[in-house]
């Protein structure tokens, strides 16, 4: 590698560490809950649509696995 490459994955790998210290976990879930207490109508439709689409899949992939049949 010559110099140009190398400051380049220098640089990279300090934006990397840089954005890994940047929020932990515990800050994003904190994050997480305090949207979802402040919108609680889009949480409560968007968990509804994730278990519709989620029995929607299921249905489908069981009327073609038992139209095989």
């Amino acid at each position: 590698m010559n110099q140009t490459d190398q400051a380049r994955v220098t640089a990279f790998q300090q934006t990397l560490l840089s954005a890994r210290r940047t929020m932990l976990l515990s800050e994003i879930l904190k994050l997480a809950l305090d949207s979802f207490r402040a919108s609680k109508l889009r949480f409560a439709l968007t968990a509804l649509g994730m278990v519709i689409g989620t029995a929607s899949v299921i249905l489908v992939v069981t009327i073609g696995l038992t139209g095989k049949q």
